[in-house]
């Protein structure tokens, strides 16, 4: 039986773990502030846990706790009890089986705690005082993982709705993040001023939108007002905007 450091606390008030300051931040929180939007797929499946890449928690009190307050016992009610676990079997964080309660998301390469944050807690501070225990293995062999999936095409809609924004200065822009093709909630676009004209545009007429706004066309115009369209970009665009475009003037 490997003999492991269990005293983790009276070791990181010696010499704090570089990761002690660390934030570990609430998972919506970390998604709005990197403005990541996710796909309504999902994986499930059974993972060792990367613990240099858990970056967040499914639920925290706050946005503010680093992993030196919470091994200190700031924010978890029942960490004494889960020490003196520590302490009566430390051989737990070296299970080769699944772990009941034991649960992350993962979004492209970083995990946030779903369940067992406690454990979770405990367990990168055990295995950064016991380098020779833990180099080639996680704590969490066997750990429960939801991959989210980066919705990578909504974000390419709003970085090209952004930069188109300063080109139609009479026009305001409102996009949503939604998944579902024809949901009409996805794009409002609306004239700047007092009861102007607004249109709303599903997730799938987005491209025709971004090229027509992008790129505008002199003939797609005069064809906009010859044909009945439920939403109509053209009818936002003026002639005099598709005939710079086709003379090439800024």
């Amino acid at each position: 039986m490997q003999n492991i450091r269990t005293n983790i606390q009276a070791l990181n008030k010696q010499n704090p773990a570089p990761f002690s300051n660390d934030i570990i931040y609430n998972y919506s929180t970390y998604l709005r502030n990197n403005d990541i939007y996710l796909k309504d797929d999902r994986e499930h499946y059974v993972a060792p846990i990367p613990f240099d890449q858990i970056v967040g928690i499914e639920q925290m009190y706050g946005d503010d706790s680093t992993w030196g307050q919470c091994i200190e016992g700031r924010w978890l009610k029942r960490l004494k009890q889960r020490l003196i676990e520590l302490e009566d079997n430390p051989q737990y964080y070296l299970s080769e089986v699944e772990l009941p309660n034991l649960s992350f998301i993962k979004v492209g390469s970083k995990y946030f705690i779903s369940t067992g944050k406690h454990r979770t807690i405990i367990a990168r501070f055990l295995s950064y005082f016991n380098p020779e225990v833990f180099s080639n293995r996680s704590p969490f062999e066997f750990a429960k993982v939801t991959e989210c999936f980066i919705d990578t095409e909504y974000a390419s809609f709003k970085r090209r709705f952004d930069a188109v924004t300063d080109n139609y200065p009479s026009l305001i822009f409102k996009l949503q993040h939604t998944t579902a093709e024809d949901d009409l909630h996805f794009l409002l676009i609306r004239e700047n001023r007092a009861n102007g004209k607004s249109e709303v545009f599903t997730r799938a007429q987005a491209y025709q939108v971004l090229d027509a706004l992008e790129s505008p066309s002199v003939k797609e115009k005069w064809n906009s007002g010859s044909v009945y369209y439920n939403s109509n970009i053209y009818s936002f665009i003026p002639y005099q905007t598709c005939f710079k475009a086709f003379f090439g003037h800024p």
